[in-house]
């Protein structure tokens, strides 16, 4: 299933560490974690943007931009929330009089619940469907939000109440979007050769190499590991 090239990363130390059979799991180092953040996130980082093994299983979850592979989801996401966010307090500021909370929630749940159905069906691993399910959600969030901010005719009516209520809001879609991706993610490695077993597998490769040699993943002793498995 993986598309991408092997050789130089089979010449790397890291591998003769990952393919020695004195191994146990790999475990990770947490004081070399906390002692350079910096460099740690410089090196998880290609992961965090595109958090999907390079394998062609995922390979419609992704998409490259500015030379980087990105994960579909949280992009679009992310950028239609942004915007319409700051679309939408020029508004309230420039012409708060065409707002109205009436609209903009029942607009941000109807794109929401468009965007579930569109992920729901088989055309969701096109990219462009895919980027417009995600622009909905992300941008009918931005709605529902905003519709809760103008609660009481002001956004500073109760702000903190208001903006406490929509990270409530966001930390239950984020859990229920996650526990989703997780299972697909856990019920589609489950069936792969490689069993989740992830510095075998050639789609985290490069991510579990070069955390070894940055040494933020150890393998424990031989000892420690359990016979029937190895991580």
């Amino acid at each position: 299933m993986y598309y991408g090239g092997t050789s130089a990363i089979d010449e790397r130390p890291c591998q003769k560490i990952l393919a020695s059979p004195d191994r146990g799991p790999l475990r990770i180092n947490w004081r070399a974690v906390l002692s350079r953040p910096r460099l740690f996130l410089h090196v998880f980082g290609p992961f965090l943007r595109a958090h999907h093994p390079e394998c062609s299983q995922y390979r419609s979850h992704t998409f490259t931009f500015l030379n980087k592979r990105w994960c579909i989801g949280c992009f679009f996401n992310t950028v239609s929330f942004v915007l319409a966010t700051v679309t939408l307090l020029l508004l309230t500021f420039l012409l708060p009089m065409i707002l109205s909370r009436f609209y903009l929630f029942w607009s941000g749940i109807s794109a929401m619940i468009i965007s579930l159905l569109i992920s729901s069906t088989r055309f969701a691993d096109r990219f462009r469907v895919k980027a417009v399910a995600k622009i909905l959600l992300g941008s009918g969030f931005a709605a529902l939000a905003f519709s809760i901010l103008l609660a009481g005719d002001s956004i500073l009516f109760e702000l903190g109440s208001k903006l406490s209520l929509i990270l409530i809001l966001y930390l239950f879609a984020i859990t229920i979007l996650n526990t989703k991706r997780m299972y697909e993610l856990s019920s589609e490695c489950q069936r792969c050769e490689y069993m989740m077993r992830w510095s075998r597998c050639p789609g985290f490769r490069e991510t579990v190499c070069a955390l070894v040699e940055a040494g933020f993943l150890q393998p424990a002793p031989r000892d420690s590991a359990v016979t029937s498995s190895q991580h």
